[in-house]
């Protein structure tokens, strides 16, 4: 008997902490994508000496409110090092909100992740940036090869920049009649039950336990 009722408050907290992490997990999924092309474009360092040396940018409008773990581009040769920056806004102007260091990546000529190991919030609705700055290509100036884009304005919900491409002056200049291929990856959260559910699960199970107690 005394087993038994030992037994059961042990049995309530399990049944809490499972629900809790059962409804907690939050899946990788596609948020935004632009996989149209027609036309391979140079991906390059520094190449016009810019006080700062960001080779492409791409912004975006989040679909899905939830952590950024992912971006991915479609590009040729070999990116030795390279800094992956997410800002706030359109370019690269705004609050910087994370960056990530990449290093030694193939590309394979079609849409592929540049890392999924990102973790900044965005807000569906808002507008955001990511960035290739510090590039250093595999081997010479030229082994970035190319970055894969859409010269007419196939993504509307964004802006993009590529040195040299249509000559924008500066990286704070975006193109609009054309857009990298990209897509964004997002944790997103599950629902979570408010803690008032999670208290009456608890009651119900207590009140089982209890009533099963008086049986014995």
């Amino acid at each position: 008997m005394t087993t038994r009722r030992s037994f059961k408050p042990a049995v309530v907290a399990l049944a809490l902490a499972a629900l809790s992490q059962a409804t907690l997990a939050a899946p990788i999924v596609v948020d935004q994508s632009q996989t149209a092309s027609n036309v391979n474009y140079g991906l390059f360092g520094n190449l016009y000496n810019w006080d700062r040396p960001v080779s492409v940018w791409q912004s975006y409008t989040a679909g899905i409110t939830g952590n950024l773990a992912g971006v991915g581009m479609a590009w040729g040769g070999t990116i030795a090092s390279a800094d992956l920056k997410i800002y706030a806004g359109t370019g690269v102007t705004g609050t910087l909100l994370g960056s990530y260091t990449l290093s030694n990546l193939a590309g394979n000529n079609g849409l592929q992740a540049l890392t999924t190991s990102l973790s900044v919030a965005q807000t569906a609705g808002s507008v955001y940036t990511f960035s290739l700055e510090n590039l250093v290509c595999g081997g010479s100036m030229w082994a970035c090869n190319y970055s894969a884009i859409q010269n007419t304005d196939a993504y509307a919900a964004g802006v993009f920049m590529g040195q040299g491409y249509h000559m924008p002056i500066t990286y704070k200049a975006g193109v609009t009649n054309a857009d990298l291929v990209f897509q964004t990856l997002v944790a997103a959260p599950q629902q979570v039950p408010e803690p008032s559910a999670l208290a009456l699960v608890g009651l119900t199970l207590a009140g089982l336990g209890v009533a099963s107690r008086r049986r014995a």
